[in-house]
Protein backbone atom coordinates (compact mmCIF):
# COMPACT_ATOMS: atom_id res chain seq x y z
CA UNK A 1 0.00 0.00 0.00
CA UNK A 2 1.76 3.32 -0.73
CA UNK A 3 1.63 6.29 1.83
CA UNK A 4 0.43 9.50 0.90
CA UNK A 5 2.38 12.21 2.48
CA UNK A 6 -0.50 14.46 4.15
CA UNK A 7 1.22 17.48 5.58
CA UNK A 8 1.45 18.79 1.72
CA UNK A 9 -1.46 19.68 1.72
CA UNK A 10 -2.60 20.26 5.82
CA UNK A 11 -3.59 23.98 6.09
CA UNK A 12 -4.34 26.47 3.24
CA UNK A 13 -3.53 29.39 5.01
CA UNK A 14 -4.73 33.16 3.37
CA UNK A 15 -1.93 35.47 2.46
CA UNK A 16 -0.55 37.17 5.29
CA UNK A 17 2.48 38.74 4.43
CA UNK A 18 4.33 36.83 7.34
CA UNK A 19 7.83 35.63 6.51
CA UNK A 20 8.66 31.99 7.19
CA UNK A 21 10.39 31.75 10.54
CA UNK A 22 12.83 28.52 9.24
CA UNK A 23 11.53 25.25 8.67
CA UNK A 24 11.90 22.26 11.32
CA UNK A 25 12.58 19.68 9.42
CA UNK A 26 14.68 16.91 11.87
CA UNK A 27 14.47 15.37 15.35
CA UNK A 28 17.38 17.61 15.81
CA UNK A 29 15.94 20.75 15.12
CA UNK A 30 13.04 19.93 17.46
CA UNK A 31 12.75 18.29 20.54
CA UNK A 32 9.99 15.46 20.00
CA UNK A 33 9.38 14.59 23.38
CA UNK A 34 10.02 17.92 26.03
CA UNK A 35 8.63 20.74 24.38
CA UNK A 36 5.20 20.92 24.54
CA UNK A 37 2.34 22.47 21.98
CA UNK A 38 -1.14 23.64 22.74
CA UNK A 39 -3.77 25.59 20.39
CA UNK A 40 -4.29 29.15 20.97
CA UNK A 41 -7.46 30.18 22.33
CA UNK A 42 -8.23 33.12 19.89
CA UNK A 43 -9.15 30.22 17.03
CA UNK A 44 -12.16 28.68 17.08
CA UNK A 45 -12.29 24.73 15.17
CA UNK A 46 -15.63 24.76 12.66
CA UNK A 47 -17.05 21.92 10.28
CA UNK A 48 -18.84 23.59 7.46
CA UNK A 49 -20.06 22.18 4.76
CA UNK A 50 -17.99 18.96 5.50
CA UNK A 51 -15.23 21.22 5.40
CA UNK A 52 -13.21 21.64 8.79
CA UNK A 53 -11.82 25.44 9.31
CA UNK A 54 -10.50 27.33 12.05
CA UNK A 55 -11.54 30.77 12.83
CA UNK A 56 -9.97 33.63 14.45
CA UNK A 57 -11.86 35.07 17.05
CA UNK A 58 -11.42 38.14 19.65
CA UNK A 59 -8.47 40.54 18.84
CA UNK A 60 -6.89 38.23 16.92
CA UNK A 61 -9.24 39.23 14.06
CA UNK A 62 -7.03 42.57 13.31
CA UNK A 63 -4.30 39.91 12.89
CA UNK A 64 -5.35 37.33 11.29
CA UNK A 65 -7.89 37.78 8.14
CA UNK A 66 -9.85 35.15 6.76
CA UNK A 67 -9.79 31.75 7.97
CA UNK A 68 -7.68 28.20 7.84
CA UNK A 69 -9.02 25.31 5.89
CA UNK A 70 -7.98 21.87 7.60
CA UNK A 71 -7.68 18.14 5.99
CA UNK A 72 -8.64 14.94 8.26
CA UNK A 73 -4.94 15.05 9.71
CA UNK A 74 -4.63 18.56 10.26
CA UNK A 75 -8.41 18.57 12.21
CA UNK A 76 -7.30 15.58 14.18
CA UNK A 77 -4.07 17.08 15.40
CA UNK A 78 -5.83 20.51 16.41
CA UNK A 79 -8.56 18.71 18.65
CA UNK A 80 -5.38 16.85 19.95
CA UNK A 81 -3.46 20.69 20.66
CA UNK A 82 -6.66 21.42 22.66
CA UNK A 83 -4.62 20.48 25.50
CA UNK A 84 -0.41 20.71 25.56
CA UNK A 85 1.32 17.54 23.57
CA UNK A 86 4.38 17.20 22.87
CA UNK A 87 5.40 16.16 19.27
CA UNK A 88 6.20 12.26 20.18
CA UNK A 89 2.78 12.58 21.63
CA UNK A 90 0.87 13.56 18.36
CA UNK A 91 3.04 11.20 16.16
CA UNK A 92 1.86 8.37 18.07
CA UNK A 93 -1.90 9.69 17.66
CA UNK A 94 -1.64 10.42 13.56
CA UNK A 95 0.03 6.99 13.30
CA UNK A 96 -2.17 5.49 15.21
CA UNK A 97 -5.63 7.47 13.68
CA UNK A 98 -4.33 6.92 10.05
CA UNK A 99 -2.15 3.86 10.08
CA UNK A 100 0.84 5.64 8.62
CA UNK A 101 4.41 4.94 9.48
CA UNK A 102 5.99 6.74 12.03
CA UNK A 103 8.96 8.41 9.95
CA UNK A 104 5.18 10.01 7.73
CA UNK A 105 3.82 10.86 10.82
CA UNK A 106 6.87 12.99 12.04
CA UNK A 107 7.09 14.22 9.31
CA UNK A 108 3.45 15.96 8.93
CA UNK A 109 3.68 16.77 12.64
CA UNK A 110 6.70 18.88 12.37
CA UNK A 111 5.15 20.65 9.23
CA UNK A 112 2.23 21.45 11.08
CA UNK A 113 3.32 22.35 13.85
CA UNK A 114 5.73 24.70 12.01
CA UNK A 115 3.04 25.87 10.00
CA UNK A 116 1.05 27.06 13.43
CA UNK A 117 4.31 28.40 14.78
CA UNK A 118 4.80 30.54 11.78
CA UNK A 119 1.06 31.89 12.02
CA UNK A 120 1.18 32.41 16.02
CA UNK A 121 -1.29 29.80 16.48
CA UNK A 122 -0.16 27.83 18.80
CA UNK A 123 1.71 27.82 22.68
CA UNK A 124 5.25 26.53 22.77
CA UNK A 125 6.04 25.34 26.81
Amino acid sequence: MEEKQLASTMCAFPDTGRQSAGTIRTYEDVSLSSVTYQVKSNYVHRKIAEVDVLISIGENIANFNGYVELNASAAYLWTQLEVPRTADQLVQALTNEFGISPELAVTDVLDFLQELQEHEMVLVQ
